[in-house]
């Protein structure tokens, strides 16, 4: 999955792979993509895949 960012380096392609693997609507993954940007938002995802680093409840950062 670390190559999910390699290949998506530019905003658009990221913000494209990114609705492929949050959760329509989600207003975590929201706050963090509108204050970090599409491919810092997917590189945090993707470093943390299965862990979701910023939904409510455990570590959550919203």
């Amino acid at each position: 999955m670390a190559r999910l960012t390699e290949q998506a380096q530019g905003k658009r392609a990221a913000r494209i792979v990114l609705s492929m693997i949050a959760e329509p609507g989600d207003p975590a993954t929201g706050h963090v993509l509108a204050h970090l940007g599409g491919v810092e938002t997917l590189r945090l995802r993707v470093r943390r895949a299965g862990a979701r680093p910023w939904t409510s409840g455990r570590g959550a950062l919203a």
